[in-house]
Formats: structure tokens, sequence, C-alpha cells
């Protein structure tokens, strides 16, 4: 009835509009229609038509939340998202440990010495672990960043391969989080895009 609809405040109006006018509103679909008000459980458990001040109430909702939305694309338009800096740091760093000429237990315990720290206290090694037949092992070995938490797992055919993949990996993990950590390989990493030709 319109008297339920009326008592309503703000953000109970709000709570309680279907979700096809929430969705409108969000997507800025245009102004919700009165028949999208037609429908179940708007107000209570039954149908129920809105009044002109739910109505009026909603736009005014809306109006800000489009402000909202056009403040933020214009702050952030020109600037990459944080999900796209990470994605490529990370391409740079595995294409940095593609090299045959680079360590990947190098490049962790430079970022560690850069940070004042060694790769003894900053992480934790296992014992490298073999599995498999005798003429064919395998090993793994797991790493855990003490300051994180971040765990990593190594592999391969030797404890020393495992080592070096575990490091690998935890320097992958590591670029994620520091935006600093590939700056000092930046020529580096040019130098074999342009051999590449990945750009």
């Amino acid at each position: 009835s319109s008297s339920s609809s009326s008592s309503l405040t703000p953000q109970a109006t709000l709570t309680h509009v279907p979700k096809l006018v929430a969705d409108k509103i969000v997507a800025q679909s245009g102004p919700p229609t009165k028949s999208d008000f037609f429908v179940d459980d708007v107000y209570g458990s039954k149908p129920t038509s809105p009044t002109s001040a739910t109505i009026k109430n909603l736009m005014s909702h809306r109006t800000q939340m489009l402000q909202d939305v056009s403040t933020t694309k214009a702050r952030y338009a020109d600037a990459p998202s944080r999900s796209d800096a990470e994605a490529e740091r990370v391409r740079q760093a595995k294409l940095l440990l593609m090299s045959p000429t680079v360590s990947a237990i190098n490049l962790l315990q430079e970022w560690a010495q850069s940070r004042g720290e060694t790769l003894q206290s900053r992480f934790v090694t296992s014992d490298a672990v073999s599995t498999g037949p005798q003429h064919a092992p395998s090993f793994t070995q797991e790493m855990t960043d003490k300051d994180t938490g971040i765990k990593v797992i190594g592999t391969g055919r030797t404890a020393k391969q495992a080592r070096q993949d575990a490091s690998g990996k935890m320097f992958v993990e590591i670029v994620k989080h520091d935006e600093t950590a590939m700056t000092r390989y930046k020529a580096v990493v040019d130098t074999m895009l342009r051999a590449s030709e990945i750009r």
C-alpha cells in the first residue's frame, strides 16, 4: 500500500527496492520506470505501487551515485590499474628469470640485501626432498617468506634446481607486492624484450 511506502526512511527505501531497480541505478541504464516496482517483496509480501516521493528519493540517490562514478573515472582515467601494473611486473620478472645468465637465488639475495636483510634472515628454506625412482629422482623444496607468510614450492631434477625454482617463484611473489623490485633490472629486461621482439 502507499502508506507503507511513504513511511520508509531513505535508508530503508534503498534496502527494499527490487533488484531490477537497483541494477538500473548502479548500471546507469536509465531511470527506473514505474513498472519496475511491480514485483513481489518490494516493500512487503505483495506487489506495491511506489509513491512519487519514493521514486524521487531513489532518483536523488541515483544522481549522487552517477556523480561519484564520474568523479572516480576522471580521477583514474589516465592511470593504469594496480592489477595491470602488477601483471606487467610479473611478466618482466618471468622474462628475466628465463635468461641463462640470471640466477634466481642471486635475484632474491640482491632484493633482500637492498632491504638490509639476508636470505637466511628473511626466508625459511626446507631441506630438499627426493621422490621417485633412484635413477630419475625428483626434488622439491619449500621456501617461506617470514615477513608475509607467502610459501612456494620449487621442483627440479636436482636439489639445486629445486632451490633455484623455489627462489624464482618467491621472487615473482615479491615482485607482485614490491613495485621497486624490478627497477634495477629494467635495462636488462628492455634488452631482452628488444632481442626477442616481444614488443
